[in-house]
């Protein structure tokens, strides 16, 4: 989830800081950005939400394709006994439902893109709030995305606490893990 802009104020950072790394009071925390991101209660209920969109238009566009398909196997089998404009003209008819079946796909997914971003975007804004309080709490000379630090120790992932205190400021909807129960209680 960390976009370049992102990594990119990092490697700035670093740059700034490699004056003050050098000295021997150092300390380093490391996190995992885009875990965090995903595992605060806010991230898991965006998640599950998206999936639920992305399932039901996974669905739609399953049905479609079939219908098309059962149209295009139907165009072929009639095709024989159809006159040439007749068949041309259906033909011309189901590559404009091809199409304009592509189109939706790639409408759906440009959807859903931007569906993430803005679901996963204000969690990421806040996430770098919590990232800093926790630097502040711990007193790190610097905290580094883990996805950038190509080996540390365990001991400097501060991860867990980046994803208690985000819930404990910003308590979200908690995403549902198991389905809905139907009531056996009779209705009144």
């Amino acid at each position: 989830m960390p976009s370049r802009q992102l990594l990119g104020a990092l490697l700035v950072t670093l740059a700034l800081l490699a004056p003050r790394l050098a000295r021997a009071d150092i300390k380093i925390g490391i996190v995992d950005y885009q875990r965090a991101v995903l595992e605060v209660d806010e991230g898991k209920a965006a998640r599950a939400r998206l999936e639920g969109l992305k399932n039901a238009k996974q669905k739609e566009f399953d049905k479609q394709q079939d219908a098309l398909a059962k149209e295009g196997d139907t165009l072929q089998k009639q095709a024989p006994t159809m006159t040439d404009a007749v068949r041309a003209q259906r033909a011309s008819e189901y590559q404009k439902k091809v199409v304009e079946l592509r189109q939706a796909v790639a409408k759906g997914e440009a959807e859903l893109s931007q569906g993430q971003h803005d679901a996963f975007g204000p969690i990421e804004e806040r996430m770098q709030g919590i990232v800093t309080d926790v630097a502040q709490q711990e007193g790190f000379t610097v905290v580094l995305i883990k996805q950038a630090v190509a080996s540390a120790t365990p001991s400097l992932d501060v991860t867990n606490q980046v994803i208690r205190m985000y819930n404990d400021k910003y308590p979200g909807p908690k995403a549902s893990t198991a389905p809905a129960k139907k009531s056996d209680a009779p209705k009144k």
